[in-house]
């Protein structure tokens, strides 16, 4: 009897509790946006999406799509959060140096920096007007400007880094050298045909005084200073030929290097 008499005991404490944790999970609040909330969310939506702000209206859409909202709310929620997924256009960002990916740059789109770099993903953003800059060590910004349209997925959108090659700076840098050596000879052979010019004068000058003076039967020292400066003569000019042809040879080689 007593046997019986505790097991009815049992039995009913364990209603009790039962009955109890029934009740505190009806009346417990459910998590989520309440009525009000639901509501105010779908008119958000609506006047985001009718702006083009479509990642506005994703955001909102998710919210009112929530089980906690009414089912009419919801059923129109989830309606259009499937249609502003599709319309929501994205973009994938690359660049490259040399025919490779370019992985230590950076990207900045519409003024924020991409916090996970250039890893491919694809970017949602809203329709309209973006502008891309890629950033790297040792290259010049490159900056890009697009037009996203609607239900456009997985733009490409690249920059090209144009890094000076080494040889190139190098050949530059020879081509701005000052020629010298053709300088140089150009200079010395102008003065040596300046100055077989000048020897030329001073021994047609003396050649018109011995005609006067002494002709025919001027000294053979006399004769022989007349010699002396056609020699010298001569000589100046030739330098002065031979310096002018190096200096052009010279000059020619060198800006082919």
């Amino acid at each position: 009897m007593h046997l019986m008499r505790g097991a009815a005991s049992v039995a009913s404490l364990c209603a009790l509790l039962v009955a109890s944790t029934i009740v505190r999970a009806e009346d417990a609040p459910t998590s989520g946006p309440d009525k009000a909330a639901c509501v105010a969310a779908l008119d958000e939506a609506q006047a985001s999406r009718a702006a083009r702000k479509l990642l506005a209206a994703r955001a909102s859409y998710v919210t009112c799509s929530h089980e906690a909202c009414p089912d009419m709310i919801r059923d129109d929620c989830s309606k259009g959060l499937r249609e502003v997924d599709e319309a929501i256009p994205t973009l994938v960002l690359s660049a490259s140096i040399d025919g490779k990916d370019a992985t230590d740059a950076k990207a900045i789109l519409d003024g924020e920096r991409l916090a996970g770099g250039l890893d491919g993903r694809a970017i949602p953003v809203d329709p309209g007007p973006h502008v891309a800059r890629f950033e790297r060590p040792g290259s010049g910004a490159v900056e890009v400007k697009i037009v996203a349209r609607e239900g456009e997925k997985n733009r490409l959108v690249s920059a090209t880094f144009a890094v000076p090659r080494p040889e190139a700076a190098q050949v530059k840098g020879e081509g701005s050298r000052f020629p010298t050596v053709p300088v140089a000879f150009a200079a010395a052979g102008a003065l040596a045909l300046g100055g077989a010019f000048l020897v030329h004068l001073d021994m047609i000058d003396r050649a018109n005084e011995l005609g006067n003076a002494c002709a025919p039967r001027c000294s053979q020292s006399d004769r022989d200073a007349l010699s002396d400066r056609l020699v010298l003569r001569n000589v100046s000019l030739g330098v002065g030929i031979g310096a002018l042809v190096v200096a052009a040879v010279t000059y020619v080689v060198g800006s082919r290097r």
